[in-house]
């Protein structure tokens, strides 16, 4: 998998030298495990904004350069008139709006990646263990999620009510959850990426 360097960004270079944020290396790293036991074609990430800031866009790019199948499900209205408005044309059909909990319904077939960051503390964690089943049930190879290393308050955000934290996850969750993890100490209270192989 090519993982295609991003030296517009230079915040996240002078980071990591690679223009991508450690949080997003983490990512990658599973992402590039993934690929190596079956190779990626199809991608589904949950919840996106901004498609006009390009730092929103990492995972797009390397979907891009790898000829990966991408798509978008996102909840929030604005959110996807924002996408329709600054993506290219060619790439309108890639976004759905829909609830993470109708997965199943919303999409028949399964993809190789179903990358949900900054995503499960956006549920009551009943919810999310209760769609769980279904995520993993349209994953062929790899179910990464993201969210705060445990207690983390947020509000609404970006004017999304659906930015609001409600729950609050910590490693020996996902652990018992059949999940791997890598914790990313950046700041308080830090970042779990959680990959469950399916494969």
């Amino acid at each position: 998998m090519k993982i295609p360097l991003r030296l517009l960004d230079w915040h996240k270079v002078k980071k990591t030298g690679r223009g991508y944020t450690r949080r997003e290396l983490s990512a990658v790293n599973f992402l590039l495990k993934a690929d190596i036991i079956s190779p990626v074609r199809s991608f589904l990430n949950v919840g996106f904004h901004d498609y006009q800031d390009r730092r929103n866009r990492w995972w797009i790019d390397i979907c891009r350069a790898n000829s990966i199948d991408w798509h978008i499900l996102e909840l929030f209205p604005a959110n996807v008139e924002n996408f329709l408005s600054h993506a290219p044309p060619k790439d309108h059909h890639r976004i759905t709006q829909g609830d993470i909990r109708d997965v199943a319904a919303l999409f028949k077939q399964p993809f190789d990646v179903i990358f949900h960051w900054h995503g499960p503390e956006h549920l009551a964690k009943e919810d999310y263990l209760s769609i769980l089943p279904d995520l993993a049930g349209r994953t062929e190879t790899l179910l990464l999620l993201g969210c705060p290393n445990g207690h983390e308050e947020q509000g609404m955000a970006y004017g999304n009510p659906y930015e609001e934290h409600v729950s609050f996850w910590t490693v020996e969750e996902f652990h018992q959850l059949g999940f791997v993890t890598d914790i990313v100490s950046d700041k308080k209270p830090g970042h779990i990426s959680a990959a469950k192989f399916l494969r």
